[in-house]
């Protein structure tokens, strides 16, 4: 590969990951709270999907496979 392809491939890495982490938000269970924050709206408390750790760990174990198969350094 050439300097020139690692390089568009180093720019688009980023945002592949972060539309992993969007797609593991979205699919990955989450436990809904209600917020202290109203809508200003209709004066409802704002909820919440709380599964930060989840996706975390799903993460970590998609990079530590990742680099178990020599995919990454």
């Amino acid at each position: 590969m050439s300097d020139v392809e690692g390089s568009c491939v180093g720019m688009l890495v980023p945002g592949v990951v972060y539309g992993l982490v969007l797609v593991l938000h979205l699919v990955l269970p989450a436990q809904h709270v209600r917020g202290y924050v109203r809508d200003p709206a209709t004066g409802q408390p704002l909820r919440y999907r709380l599964n930060g750790v989840l996706v975390l760990g799903a993460v970590l174990g998609l990079w530590a496979g990742a680099c178990a198969q020599g995919w990454l350094p």
